[in-house]
């Protein structure tokens, strides 16, 4: 007697159309305004922040938006100062991705797609002002070497967006040792007292944030996921600062002529995320004692 085989759920044949007629599957959520996850068009995906999740640093945080996550760390090396350099210190950004982070990500081999967004977020911070490196010299011969880094844990579209958020809330949580210089030259550091004035905080000057929109048949679709970033005609990154500030501007794909009406939507689009993320964010240092104005 031969088996009898159930039909297939309703379930089972939308991820069949779905993984067959991806544009299908996805021009018909597009039709009724919506996404696959249930989001409007201009919708992102829920936020988290965590500020110092790790205590081997002098400061972290965990980001995550919907399923991307990215973890940014930093630690501290003091450093002499040549006398022919300028009194200030100095920010390294790197980042890197787990090789397990996507599926096109391989192990021991560099991320094309980490070393774009590592000098995306580099230019952003310079551009925004947002550091000040003569802010980290301890005195005229010496000063603080900043090195930050960024590990993507998990790669579901908008690495910009998720890595530049974590780059922010760990340098907003950095607080500097205080320390001084004995009459041999050597950085000491000065005796803990477990008052507020062993260590002083590290401000940022401005805090750049992004946001990445698609076009897909028209349409505008704000924080995409790797799915449809693989469907939409052209991405854009726009990133700005709190007075709504044009800091960086990043496109792949398409034709620019046609998406000029895309790139200001962008723009708008990261105006209003930004205020979204900059109430996360002031809750996520909020918990930990750490306040912002």
């Amino acid at each position: 007697m031969s088996a009898v085989v159930p039909p297939a759920s309703n379930e089972l044949q939308a991820e069949a159309f779905k993984r067959l007629y991806p544009n299908e599957y996805y021009a018909k959520f597009i039709s009724k305004s919506l996404r696959p996850d249930g989001r409007p068009l201009g919708g992102a995906r829920a936020t988290t922040i965590g500020i110092h999740p790790l205590e081997s640093t002098s400061s972290s945080a965990l980001v995550k938006i919907g399923n991307t996550t990215a973890m940014a760390g930093i630690k501290l090396q003091h450093f002499a100062i040549s006398s022919d350099q300028p009194v200030e210190g100095t920010l390294a950004v790197n980042m890197e991705m787990a090789a397990f982070a996507s599926s096109e990500t391989r192990p021991g081999r560099p991320s094309d797609a980490a070393q774009c967004v590592q000098e995306q977020i580099r230019t952003a911070l310079r551009t925004a002002g947002a550091v000040k490196l003569e802010e980290l010299a301890i005195d005229k011969s010496h000063a603080w070497a900043v090195f930050l880094d960024i590990y993507v844990l998990d790669a579901d579209g908008c690495l910009l967006d998720v890595c530049l958020l974590a780059a922010v809330a760990a340098l907003l949580g950095l607080q500097l040792p205080r320390v001084e210089v004995n009459d041999q030259g050597q950085v000491v550091t000065k005796p803990i007292s477990g008052s507020a004035s062993d260590s002083r905080r590290f401000g940022l000057k401005a805090v750049p944030m992004a946001l990445t929109c698609g076009l897909y048949s028209g349409s505008l679709i704000a924080d995409p996921t790797s799915e449809e970033e693989a469907l939409v005609a052209s991405l854009v990154s726009t990133i700005v600062d709190a007075s709504g500030s044009l800091v960086g501007l990043y496109k792949a794909g398409g034709h620019a002529t046609a998406d000029e009406g895309l790139l200001l939507q962008c723009m708008e689009a990261t105006k209003l995320r930004y205020k979204e993320l900059m109430i996360l964010l002031k809750q996520a240092l909020a918990e930990k004692g750490i306040e912002y104005s």
